[in-house]
């Protein structure tokens, strides 16, 4: 017995169906296990836990240096210091002085920035955070300034903080205290 071609046709039809109805579940498996493990690589990258200290006072007013920096070249010389900081993400604690009474300190300084954005930052013995200058490269110092600090009792320290791969070259004198060496 021959079969009508309308129904010939339609066995192949529901064949095709059928077997592309398998194809897609197999498709779908596949995404579903391959789709994960793509976009696992696509998120965003973690941020630098050291960037986030630049707007943290309470880390700021820390006794302590916290950072990352690809290279620091620096000269200390007596109550001076001059140097290069590059890719400076945290804070670099480098002058301290604890002096037994009320006292003062000038300090003199010049920043160039020429990456990211750096604060220098005097935090005194009571852990009051005071920003002395904070630059970009698109926002520079002319001439070095001096300031005169009120030191008092406690720990009192000056700070460089950078961030974005800060880039900045500094001259630093105190009439007071000394300096602390930054290694990189």
């Amino acid at each position: 017995m021959r079969k009508n071609p309308n129904d010939m046709q339609r066995e192949r039809h529901i064949l095709c169906k059928k077997r592309y109805k398998g194809l897609r579940r197999v498709v779908c498996a596949i995404l579903c296990i391959l789709l994960p493990v793509f976009c696992a690589g696509c998120g965003s990258p973690s941020e630098n836990p050291m960037a986030g200290i630049y707007y943290d006072d309470e880390k700021l007013a820390s006794n302590y240096s916290s950072y990352s920096m690809e290279d620091a070249e620096q000269v200390i010389d007596g109550r001076s210091m001059t140097g290069t900081f590059r890719g400076l993400n945290g804070m670099v604690m480098f002058w301290t002085c604890e002096p037994d009474e009320d006292t003062v300190a000038d300090i003199r300084y010049l920043l160039r920035v020429t990456g990211g954005k750096v604060k220098l930052i005097f935090v005194d013995g009571k852990n009051r955070i005071e920003t002395l200058a904070e630059l970009t490269k698109h926002t520079q110092m002319e001439e070095a300034e001096t300031v005169t600090l009120s030191v008092r009792d406690g720990y009192n320290r000056l700070k460089l903080v950078g961030t974005e791969d800060a880039v900045v070259s500094f001259e630093i004198s105190a009439s007071k205290s000394s300096f602390i060496s930054v290694r990189d």
